[in-house]
């Protein structure tokens, strides 16, 4: 499967979880949990991401984001979650949004980026730029915070970027 059509695969079930053509938003946080074996993280790539998505939310009139420990923490979850199962639904059945519940964010509005297969943190944004629901997430001017995460497991690159208000 090509990388868009992963990125693309990703826009659907957002989609799908939400009833409307879409990114993933939610209201209100859900619960849920679930566990999965660590990989090898990428800090650097991770902030990267940010610096990344701060820079195309500049070009295109919107404030920065607040890079947000506790939602880069359950972006790292989902990092190694979507390794195993590649879904804004968790591998326990709960919403992607539990994991920033189990790491102590509140929010309103919650919104999820994921992506595999990307080498660098420069196409990782790049597809999801060129993805309209994903584009959506990263330009919603109702988001204030990030958090961002990278996994490498078994060669392969996971990406997750999570939003909140």
């Amino acid at each position: 499967m090509s990388r868009i059509k992963k990125i693309v695969f990703a826009a659907l079930a957002a989609a799908a979880l939400t009833g409307a053509a879409g990114a993933v938003h939610l209201d209100r946080p859900v619960q849920g949990s679930s566990s999965v074996s660590a990989g090898i993280q990428s800090s650097s790539a991770a902030s990267e991401v940010v610096r990344l998505t701060n820079s195309a939310r500049s070009q295109n009139g919107y404030a920065a984001l607040v890079e947000d420990g506790a939602l880069s923490d359950a972006a790292a979850v989902r990092a190694r979650e979507i390794a195993h199962s590649f879904s804004h639904t968790r591998p326990s059945g709960a919403s992607f949004s539990s994991a920033l519940s189990e790491s102590g964010v509140s929010y309103l509005r919650a919104g999820e980026n994921i992506a595999y297969g990307q080498k660098s943190a420069s196409e990782v944004v790049n597809a999801w730029m060129n993805s309209p629901d994903h584009r959506a997430n990263i330009l919603n001017s109702s988001y204030s915070r990030i958090g961002s995460a990278s996994v490498n497991i078994d060669g392969t690159l996971y990406w997750v970027q999570l939003f909140a208000d």
